[in-house]
């Protein structure tokens, strides 16, 4: 009799295994939705003078509904040079929390540059954001 439980209980076990494992993989197949990116700073065409605050403050949330894959963000010039980039660990996690500074030097004049922030998730589906700034000395 006391086989007879634990046969039962075991296949009670692995079915619940089977079926909490399929559902968390539907979920990922049919995942067609982008991950949100929430910025704080800097804001949409932003003039950010270094003379009151010598740094740029990037922050931002992203998150999506089923699991990030991948979080980078870039602050790049009018010519494409990359000024400053990070490409923090995200994988797993639904949301992340991102705050940095960049303290540019050599600004003598209104410098136009581009913050890019790219957020995907595990099945590449990807939101990009693009903020154009401008640095004043």
């Amino acid at each position: 009799m006391q086989t007879l439980k634990t046969t039962i209980n075991f296949g009670i076990i692995i079915f619940l295994f089977i079926f909490i494992t399929s559902c968390s993989q539907e979920e990922t197949e049919s995942d067609t939705e982008k991950p949100t990116i929430h910025v704080e700073e800097p804001s949409l065409n932003d003039t950010i003078v270094l003379a009151q605050s010598p740094e740029i403050h990037i922050e931002f949330t992203a998150q999506d509904n089923v699991e990030l894959k991948q979080v980078s963000v870039k602050l790049t010039n009018s010519i494409g040079t990359e000024l400053f980039a990070e490409n923090p660990s995200v994988a797993g996690l639904k949301v992340f929390s991102f705050h940095d500074h960049y303290m540019p030097t050599g600004i003598t004049t209104l410098t136009p540059l581009t913050v890019t922030i790219v957020a995907t998730d595990k099945k590449d589906n990807s939101h990009t954001m693009v903020i154009p700034i401008v640095v004043k000395p």
